[in-house]
């Protein structure tokens, strides 16, 4: 598995885990739930996606002190998620089409 892939897997475990919080509840996340986001943190950590690992800290954080703020910072989260999706895809797309060029 290439690294795209590997954070491509990684992008897709954080937003089924918000789809999870998003309809389980967040005041009521089971432990499985948030030792997930807390392996999820540490992985955008290690990658180098340290915006995306303060937004999961903050709600880590929320959800275990049972912050009513943490819907505010799983939607912020969630936004984040998405726009560093979308930027590895137009890089990924950049890569491909610089690709094809040099084989014509």
């Amino acid at each position: 598995m290439d690294s795209l892939q590997e954070v491509s897997y990684t992008i897709e475990q954080v937003k089924k885990l918000f789809q999870d919080l998003t309809i389980g509840g967040l005041l009521t996340a089971e432990t499985d739930k948030i030792n997930t986001l807390n392996m999820l943190y540490q992985e955008f950590s290690r990658i180098g996606a340290s915006h995306i690992a303060e937004k999961l800290e903050l709600l880590l954080q929320a959800i275990e002190n049972n912050q009513h703020e943490s819907a505010v910072l799983l939607m912020r989260a969630q936004a984040s998620i998405q726009l560093f999706e979308r930027i590895l895809n137009l890089e990924y797309a950049s890569k491909i089409l610089a690709d094809s060029e040099t084989m014509v």
